[in-house]
């Protein structure tokens, strides 16, 4: 499934300018929206705060989608430059909100105390976020002559990912058997967004993003091939009662 994914998005190699781009933003608009039914499938096979969990991230992969939708009709059809921030930016905002939130309450449904993990979880997304912030994030946050809504849009991103990021990686270190492998896969997905988003927006800032945007979509569909990696994952192990019943945590 994910080599058929990316070998889709490279087919539109074949098509040439402007029509790779516009292949591009239908595909993001099918993959996102995969994320969301995949997510949504998985909430309805458990109950309670797990229940819970997925459907905020069906609503957050939801508006993903939406944003994805909002920039092609940005670039099909009303054939104009994108502005930014852009609605687009609203529902991707809306979206990371929601992601993170399932993700927070999937790490507080944890029984136990596992200092040492969230230790070692927090120290790999400071990690992360620390480089792009010595690198750039902390030049934006103090460049006078962006606006604020800008600013914040560009560093909320970068912030956001990394800690879905981080947060996964607690997860996935805290659980054990099968349930470990989805988790390693979302947190995967989770740094490669972070990572294109954070490309994004040093791009946006220095507006270079339309010369590198071929990059940039290649880097983000790996970060979403990856998190439907995950929700596959997670959709094939809930089938099985025996798995379910059999998942570990360790402490």
């Amino acid at each position: 499934m994910a080599v058929a994914a990316m070998l889709l998005l490279a087919a539109g190699l074949l098509l040439g300018e402007p029509l790779v781009s516009y292949y591009h933003d239908v595909w993001f608009i099918f993959a996102s929206g995969f994320l969301a039914v995949l997510a949504k499938k998985t909430a309805g096979l458990f109950g309670g705060d797990a229940r819970t969990v997925w459907h905020l991230a069906a609503l957050g992969f939801a508006g993903w989608f939406f944003g994805d939708l909002a920039w092609a009709v940005y670039e099909i059809f009303l054939n104009t430059p994108m502005p930014y921030p852009s609605l687009a930016d609203i529902a991707y905002v809306l979206g990371n909100i929601l992601i993170a939130a399932g993700v927070l309450l999937e790490a507080q449904r944890l029984p136990g105390e596992h200092t040492k993990k969230a230790l070692m979880a927090s120290a790999a997304g400071l990690l992360f976020l620390g480089f792009f912030a010595k690198t750039y994030l902390l030049e934006i946050a103090a460049d006078t002559e962006l606006g604020a809504l800008e600013k914040f849009v560009n560093l909320f991103y970068p912030v956001t990912d990394t800690l879905m990021f981080a947060t996964a990686v607690y997860i996935m270190l805290v659980y054990g058997g099968v349930f470990r492998k989805m988790w390693q896969l979302f947190a995967a997905g989770a740094i490669v967004t972070a990572l294109a988003d954070s490309l994004f927006s040093y791009m946006a800032w220095v507006e270079i993003y339309e010369a590198n945007y071929f990059l940039m979509d290649v880097i983000w569909a790996v970060g979403y091939v990856l998190l439907g990696m995950a929700m596959w994952e997670m959709v094939e192990m809930s089938k099985a009662p025996v798995a379910a019943k059999s998942r570990k945590r360790t402490g």
